[in-house]
């Protein structure tokens, strides 16, 4: 008896909202998820405003995710 398992790939998983959040703690929730974070946009004194990808968006672990600020 064979048993074939066919796999679709790793288990994405969805960038978090991180608006509102300084950006270190941005930083700490999107690492939380086995993410990574590649950089901040805009000045990173400010509030998060969001993230490149958006929030929601569905990635692979490890997937580099830029924090943007206004």
């Amino acid at each position: 008896e064979v048993t074939v398992k066919v796999s679709l790939g790793p288990e994405l998983i969805a960038i978090p909202g991180v608006a509102g959040l300084s950006v270190s703690e941005a930083a700490a929730a999107i690492e939380a998820q086995d993410l990574c974070v590649s950089g901040t946009q805009g000045s990173p004194t400010k509030p998060a405003t969001g993230t490149i990808p958006a929030k929601g968006t569905e990635v692979e672990p490890g997937t580099c995710v830029t924090i943007t600020t206004n």
